[in-house]
């Protein structure tokens, strides 16, 4: 049947919170098959009688060509091979595969989707999402531009002014409930970014990469690996929590170019490529940055100094 008949032919009575999910989340699909299991009294149905034993309720679901919206303010996924199996305490949702389609126009692969719901019996029931995206790096950046990610990942990646590649595995817990919060909604993500370029991501700079590892929570967001920073080579870990100034390690080859495009000023007196490491804190646009540089100087003196003249 299709996904709309199963909407009216499911009982009310039949795992209320369940229903309620299929209802206002599927949008589409082909139901293969459905399993319904009961095994409780009738009290224990309603939303206000005892919680149903787990082994009180069995519910087996499979569809095909499903469009679902997994979370409010977030792509609905299309062309999903969906799977659900719910008991008397708990609920789970899977898609091997699927298709998000982002505001513009961009495309994400989806795989690997588990929607779980681990106890219904607290009120609200906390939920866990877990998934994998695969596709551009704009289309990935719109997403964590979205209403529901956003208050949490700021502008982490410009969907306008970046490209390359992204794996990436994306976890939410939220409880079930209309309305959210903040404080109600956990995100981490882990992203493989490759043929990597975006502007402003670190020191306000460019920054450009083969491969880059990136990791973002509630709490802020890394970026670590081989990049070049305007053009420069260098090793990367850059850490910005949401709150508080960004701390950053960074070690490369400077030349005298490259010291004045990154603003790192050494005099005068200092010529010629220069390995550095610096380790600092970079302040929001209204608060100083502090910086150590440690600078290795011996080609440099070598050169200013040759053997009988210093």
């Amino acid at each position: 049947m299709s996904a709309s008949a199963l909407k009216r032919i499911w009982p009310i009575l039949i795992v209320p919170e369940v229903r309620e999910w299929v209802i206002e989340r599927i949008e589409r699909g082909s139901v293969q098959r459905i399993e319904v299991g009961v095994n409780s009294p009738v009290r224990n149905l309603s939303r206000r009688g005892p919680p149903i034993p787990d082994d009180g309720l069995a519910v087996n679901i499979v569809a095909s060509g499903v469009t679902l919206r997994p979370v409010d303010e977030l792509p609905s996924v299309r062309d999903a091979d969906l799977k659900a199996h719910v008991t008397g305490r708990t609920a789970t949702v899977t898609i091997g595969q699927g298709v998000a389609d982002t505001p513009s126009g961009r495309k994400l692969n989806i795989s690997d989707f588990v929607f779980e719901v681990p106890d219904m019996a607290p009120k609200p029931s906390p939920a866990r999402i877990k998934f994998r995206i695969e596709g551009p790096v704009p289309a990935a950046a719109e997403v964590l531009a979205s209403d529901r990610l956003s208050e949490f990942s700021g502008t982490l990646i410009d969907p306008n002014s970046s490209k390359g590649t992204v794996a990436a595995v994306v976890t939410l817990g939220l409880p079930i409930k209309r309305a959210l919060t903040k404080a109600d909604t956990t995100y981490a993500i882990t992203a493989d970014l490759g043929g990597f370029a975006a502007d402003r991501l670190v020191m306000n700079q460019k920054l450009e990469a083969d491969k880059l590892k990136v990791v973002a929570n509630n709490q802020g967001y890394q970026v670590k690996g081989e990049v070049k920073i305007n053009g420069q080579t260098a090793a990367l870990d850059y850490r910005k929590p949401n709150d508080g100034d960004a701390d950053i390690k960074l070690q490369a080859t400077l030349d005298d170019t490259s010291r004045a495009r990154l603003g790192f000023d050494l005099g005068p007196a200092v010529s010629g490529a220069i390995p550095i490491k610096l380790i600092g804190k970079i302040g929001a646009p209204d608060r100083d940055s502090r910086m150590g540089i440690e600078a290795d100087l011996t080609l440099v003196e070598a050169r200013q100094y040759p053997a009988g003249l210093g």
